[in-house]
């Protein structure tokens, strides 16, 4: 919202991991509901959007860090 990134700086690591995470459990696999006891289901775009939009809010704080490779 300010264009800076640095209170972001505390958690980066963590920021890190669950982008990467994200990337590769819920985008590149058929991802689980939130209620994994039942398995796969047909149409379920919960965790996936919820993954979509993360990846791109960490997107934009790498932009503002000036990480362009990882932005994009």
């Amino acid at each position: 919202m300010e264009g800076n990134a640095n209170f972001a700086g505390l958690y980066w690591k963590q920021a890190r991991a669950v982008a990467s995470i994200s990337r590769k459990k819920v985008l590149i696999r058929e991802p689980l509901c939130t209620d994994d006891f039942a398995g796969h289901l047909a149409h379920n775009v919960n965790l996936s959007a919820k993954a979509i939009c993360g990846l791109g809010a960490f997107g934009k704080l790498c932009a503002l860090r000036g990480d362009k490779a990882k932005a994009a």
